[in-house]
């Protein structure tokens, strides 16, 4: 009941296979991209829930070619949420040190989760950013990094996310993705969001038409008169 993303990962799990017109190699390379991905994000909600005013994260996607505004601040919440995961594991390790009761063995045990740095906080840092990328959710495994999505991934978030005999208009699509996943991709979406006082709408505009063109260009979106998933 703490976070969402069991229950997500489940629901995405048998969309997936349960696409029996799919090939089984891509149904699996699917669900190679999604599980990590779904893990990925529980690990974070449950950290932030251990943030002092943390609101529910969203998730930027940028689809741009070029550094914008909107980009930066994919950038900073990347960097914010790989923040969270140490705060949270330090706030949890002093938890647990307080309820020790004095018991040297734990306290010694608990205590290297209370620093900054170190082995026993950069490995829970490390899982999100590093499974993130290793499943195309970021541009990069190292240097800037950003939120975004490779096709692979974008498949699988497709084949998790809508029924296997069905199809959606791209707006109820974007709408979808943000009302299950906290994924903002287009201004539309992202007026209800806190992201809306931050990023200019016209550069979450764009970013909405690149992100349809990316899903246009690997097979994903038709371009009707109202463009269809």
């Amino acid at each position: 009941d703490r976070s969402p993303w069991p229950a997500l990962l489940r629901e995405g799990v048998n969309s997936i296979v349960s696409r029996v017109n799919v090939p089984r190699a891509k149904r699996t390379e699917s669900l190679m991209h999604w599980v990590p991905f779904c893990l990925a994000r529980h690990q974070l909600h449950l950290a932030r829930l251990k943030v002092p005013g943390a609101e529910e994260e969203s998730i930027l996607l940028d689809f741009g070619n070029e550094a914008t505004p909107l980009r930066r601040r994919s950038q900073k919440d990347l960097s914010d949420f790989r923040n969270d995961i140490v705060n949270a594991v330090n706030a949890q390790a002093k938890e647990m040190i307080a309820e020790a009761e004095g018991d040297e063995r734990k306290v010694l045990r608990y205590e290297k989760f209370t620093r900054d740095n170190g082995t026993a906080v950069t490995s829970p840092r490390g899982f999100f950013t590093e499974t993130m990328a290793a499943i195309g959710a970021l541009n990069a495994p190292v240097g800037r990094r950003h939120f975004t999505m490779k096709p692979p991934m974008l498949e699988a978030l497709v084949s998790a996310t809508i029924p296997h005999d069905a199809e959606m208009e791209f707006g109820q699509f974007c709408a979808l993705l943000y009302r299950k996943y906290r994924i903002v991709v287009e201004d539309k979406v992202a007026i209800n969001d806190p992201l809306a006082y931050d990023v200019d709408t016209s550069l979450l505009r764009s970013n909405g038409v690149a992100f349809k063109d990316r899903l246009t260009a690997i097979g994903l979106l038709t371009q009707y008169s109202d463009a269809t998933s």
